[in-house]
């Protein structure tokens, strides 16, 4: 129930900027799933590498995941 949690808030955060169903690069949906599952503890990786233009979103598909990730923690005490 955390993890819906803070996913459900990470979207009603993001939605006012990115509206209702906004759209991700392929590198950005790969790298939020990849380490958002490492750091919930669903996979084992504990380093990771997202490459892509200048200005593409690189940032976001970093720094979004670690953020929900520190919401699942807060939410279970952690």
């Amino acid at each position: 129930p955390e993890v819906k949690q803070a996913l459900d808030g990470l979207l009603t955060a993001l939605r006012p900027m990115w509206g209702e169903r906004p759209t991700v690069a392929g590198f950005q949906k790969r790298g939020f799933e990849a380490i958002f599952n490492s750091w919930i503890g669903r996979d084992l990786k504990d380093a990771f590498v997202v490459s892509a233009d200048t200005g593409s979103g690189k940032t976001e598909a970093v720094a979004l995941p670690m953020i929900a990730g520190a919401c699942v923690d807060a939410l279970v005490g952690i």
